[in-house]
């Protein structure tokens, strides 16, 4: 049963959806990602998490907060042994995806189906698998899914989950993914899967410290593009690297458990080669990053921070 609460949200994200569509189709953009509410989600990861995650032990009572993204960041860490885990993203969108659709997607469907859905080149298979998924899904969720579908239909399109969505990384996304390696571990995934909890608040980088409480581990992603090409612009390079600097360190004395972690990663930004000196490091907190995590991922590099 859908709340009327809950029914007014859909709405109102369903209709800011349909105009995003629209401007999409008008070439109007947005086209590719952009920081705001409503913009295109990516279908997949953009980062090599099968790997950056490899070294790190994750207990089920662990405290996860991690951007929500395409769903890839939390999904990997349930595989790696998290129960419970807190998400966040700028874009409302990105529930609707990867809370609705793909975590349907991963619980209803065979490892086959699923790689089937993402990159097969059977439309009609595609199109059957993807109303198989919204019809399995969460009630508040196919609401949304099945109401865009007749409205874009009656546009005059052929209507898809992914109208909304950026593609760039399709032909191998499944390597990235910890919970994508065989059938087998996929198989055990959606067991973990079923079991785990993900929350998510509609927020960004800035709000961590006051939304959020501490955690384990945070993971912040790609942030440093958002801190570059958003937060940033305004003033130059060098201060806007030190005011990058200064926001990384408040969530991590704020957001961080003693002991506990913050990793993050890169994605083409251009500050990796400025922003990493010596960590000051507290306590038994750390801080991770991975610069160049696709196409070029060289590693995880322990001990290295933003100050």
């Amino acid at each position: 049963m859908i709340t009327e609460q809950r029914k007014k949200i859909i709405i109102n994200d369903l209709n800011e959806a349909i105009k995003l569509f629209q401007r999409i189709k008008n070439d109007d953009g947005p086209g590719s990602a952009e920081y705001c509410d409503y913009h295109p989600f990516y279908e997949n990861t953009n980062e090599h998490l099968a790997h950056l995650l490899r070294p790190i032990t994750i207990p089920s009572d662990s405290k996860i907060l991690t951007v929500l993204a395409s769903g890839d960041q939390p999904f990997n860490f349930i595989n790696n042994g998290a129960t419970y885990v807190d998400t966040f993203d700028i874009n409302k969108l990105t529930e609707y995806y990867a809370l609705g659709f793909k975590r349907t997607a991963l619980l209803s469907l065979s490892y086959e189906q699923y790689l089937s859905l993402f990159f097969s080149n059977d439309n009609e298979e595609a199109e059957q698998l993807e109303n198989y998924v919204i019809e399995s899904m969460p009630e508040d969720y196919k609401c949304f899914w099945k109401e865009y579908k007749y409205v874009i239909k009656n546009l005059g399109y052929k209507a898809s989950a992914f109208d909304l969505s950026i593609d760039d990384i399709r032909d191998d996304y499944y390597i990235k993914n910890n919970y994508l390696l065989n059938e087998k571990v996929y198989k055990e995934f959606q067991q973990k899967l079923l079991n785990a909890k993900i929350n998510f608040t509609h927020a960004n980088v800035t709000d961590l410290s006051t939304k959020f409480s501490q955690y384990n581990l945070v993971y912040l992603s790609n942030v440093m593009d958002y801190y570059k090409t958003v937060l940033y612009t305004d003033v130059s390079p060098q201060e806007a690297l030190l005011k990058a600097v200064e926001l990384t360190k408040e969530i991590y004395a704020k957001n961080v458990l003693n002991p506990g972690e913050l990793m993050f990663s890169f994605f083409g930004t251009g500050y990796a080669n400025e922003v990493f000196i010596d960590p000051t490091v507290e306590g038994e907190k750390r801080m991770y990053y991975a610069p160049y995590t696709y196409p070029s991922h060289r590693g995880l590099k322990k001990g290295k921070g933003l100050w």
